[in-house]
């Protein structure tokens, strides 16, 4: 977000900067408060961070290339505490004449918006213009890129996450041995004699057929559950690599 051009678009943004740094900060920090109260765990990235601060330079830049053009003059500018929040205060000349203009930015939330969010109300006697914004354009760009790249990372999150699931369940699947398959049904242990009447089998060796076939299966489900585990972390482990050579390319 580093500009050279002495706009006053650009002066009023580093004005800001340090403060648009802390709103950034309580932002993020509400958003973290507000996934608590839903018992739900928010743990904020680098791009999380990144995404609240590009939206907040965007409705700044836009509270300002709205009313100046670039060839404006900032002959003074400074910022302080309101009540509400702070206030962005300027004088810009343009044609030899002085214009004023000022930015309210105010805390905002309430009811239907639980989230803590900054709002920006601009007067001035600034004639409104049809301009390009090409600052708040070029910030979009840059948004847009950011909430790619934060896509990207979520999914690169889950499927970590996925593979600390398919880990812990391959360690409990290759903990259980033949033994603890075979205790896991009485069938599997019962004897023929001990069938109650009516069972349909005929004989002793059909019933002890029946008993090794289904235990076998017993066995080779298990089997197939650790290979589906291990299959899936592997697949897993390419995704993610194909996710990162995604990632870097977008930078």
């Amino acid at each position: 977000m580093t500009h050279t051009q002495n706009t006053p678009a650009q002066q009023i943004l580093n004005l800001m900067d340090s403060r648009i740094n802390e709103m950034m900060e309580k932002i993020v920090s509400n958003m973290v408060e507000e996934h608590a109260k839903r018992n739900q765990q928010f743990k904020p990235t680098a791009r999380d961070f990144m995404i609240v601060k590009y939206g907040l330079v965007i409705d700044l830049l836009k509270s300002v290339e709205k009313y100046t053009l670039s060839t404006d003059m900032v002959t003074k500018l400074h910022d302080y505490v309101s009540p509400k929040g702070f206030t962005i205060s300027a004088t810009i000349e343009r044609d030899g004449q002085e214009y004023k203009y000022s930015t309210d930015v105010i805390i905002a939330g309430g009811y239907n918006i639980q989230c803590l969010h900054y709002r920006y109300i601009t007067n001035t006697n600034l004639p409104r213009i049809n301009t390009s914004f090409d600052m708040v354009n070029e910030m979009k760009a840059g948004l847009k890129k950011v909430k790619a790249e934060k896509r990207i990372e979520d999914e690169i999150q889950y499927k970590k996450n996925a593979i600390e699931r398919d880990e812990e369940a391959l360690a409990k699947l290759r903990r259980i041995t033949k033994e603890d398959i075979i205790l896991k049904d009485a069938y599997y242990t019962k004897k023929y004699e001990d069938l109650p009447q009516g069972h349909s089998w005929e004989s002793e060796k059909e019933f002890l057929d029946w008993q090794m076939e289904i235990l076998q299966n017993a066995f080779d489900s298990h089997q197939r559950s650790i290979r589906w585990r291990m299959e899936s972390i592997k697949s897993f482990h390419k995704d993610i690599e194909k996710l990162r050579i995604k990632l870097t390319n977008l930078k």
